[in-house]
C-alpha cells in the first residue's frame, strides 16, 4: 500500500538552505540521499561555529532530530533554531554546533516512525550495516567527542514533558530543564516511564547499565555514550501542544542546557 505524503521535506530542505546563506557562522554539508522508488531524499547535517573563536575552547553540541518520521516537533525546532541567529549566536563564543535538522526524511514526509524500509532508525545504531540514514549520521558522529548530544523526540503516550538524561556523573542539567519547561509544559509525573524508573519527569539510567547494554537495538544515545560523547539529553514532547508550542519547549529545553554547559 503507498503511504500519502502529510509533509513536504522539500520545505524543510528549503528553510535549511535559506537559514545556511543567510548566516556566515552556518555550513551546510550534504551527507548523502536515500532513494524510495522515485524519489530521492538529500540529507544533511549543518555546522554553527563562530571562526573569531578559539576552537580549542569550545564544547563540542549535536542537535538531532526527525530520525522518527511522526514527531516533527523536533524537526520544527531546530528549523527555528537554524532561522533565528539570536537563538544561536550568543553561544557561538563557547560552543559548536553539529546538527542533523531531519534524519528521516521518508518517515517525515510520509508520518511514519520508520524509514522506507520499514525500520526504525533509533534501533540501528549498532549495526555493523546499518540502514543509510544511520550510517550516514555515524559517519559524522564517528570519534566525535561531543560534549553534549540533545536528541529530540515525541510522545503520543505520555502526559507530559520527560526526558533521559546519560552521564557519567555530574553536574546534570536535568531539573534545571524541567524547572524551565513546567512553566509552559506538563511534566510527566509517573513513577515509570517506558519500563524504567523516572522522577519529576527525569528518567537517567545508570551508566553501568548503559555501557553493559546488549549489542541490539541500540538507540543513538547509547551509541553516542559508547563512543565517548560525554552527557546525552533525550527530550520527549506531548502530542497535547501545537506544533509550534512543542517546537518551543525543544528550544526551552535546549537554551537552558546550553546555559548551564558553558557554566561548568
Amino acid at each position: 500500500m503507498k503511504l500519502e505524503k502529510l509533509r513536504s521535506y522539500q520545505e524543510v530542505v528549503d528553510r535549511i538552505k535559506k537559514a545556511a546563506t543567510q548566516s556566515n557562522e552556518c555550513t551546510l554539508t550534504p551527507l548523502g540521499e536515500i532513494k524510495s522508488d522515485n524519489t530521492s531524499y538529500p540529507i544533511y547535517s549543518l555546522r554553527l561555529s563562530s571562526k573569531h573563536t578559539s576552537q580549542a575552547r569550545k564544547r563540542q553540541v549535536s542537535l538531532s532530530a526527525g530520525i522518527h518520521g511522526d514527531e516533527p516537533a523536533g524537526v520544527e525546532a531546530v528549523l527555528t533554531l537554524l532561522e533565528s541567529p539570536d537563538l544561536y549566536e550568543p553561544f557561538l563564543h563557547d560552543i559548536d554546533f553539529t546538527i542533523f535538522p531531519c534524519i528521516n526524511p521518508f518517515g517525515y514526509e510520509h508520518n511514519t516512525r520508520t524509514n522506507h524500509q520499514g525500520f526504525d532508525l533509533n534501533r540501528k545504531f549498532d549495526r555493523k550495516r546499518p540502514p543509510k540514514e544511520v550510517d550516514l549520521l555515524r559517519q559524522v558522529l564517528e570519534g566525535k567527542k561531543v560534549d553534549l548530544s540533545m536528541e529530540f523526540h515525541e510522545d503520543v503516550d505520555t502526559d507530559g514533558f520527560y526526558l533521559y538524561e546519560v552521564k557519567k556523573e555530574g553536574p546534570y542539567f536535568g531539573e534545571a530543564i524541567i524547572r524551565k519547561v513546567e512553566r509552559y509544559c506538563p511534566i510527566n509525573p509517573r513513577d515509570e516511564i517506558e519500563g524504567l524508573p523516572s522522577s519529576g519527569g527525569i528518567i537517567r539510567p545508570p551508566i553501568d547499565w548503559i555501557l553493559k547494554f546488549r549489542k541490539k537495538d541500540w538507540p543513538q544515545a547509547i551509541y553516542q555514550i559508547r563512543n565517548g560523547a560525554r552527557h546525552c539529553i533525550t527530550c520527549e514532547t506531548p502530542i497535547t501542544l501545537p506544533l509550534k508550542g512543542r517546537a518551543r519547549v525543544h528550544l526551552i529545553a535546549l537554551d537552558t542546557a546550553l546555559r548551564h554547559l558553558i557554566q561548568t
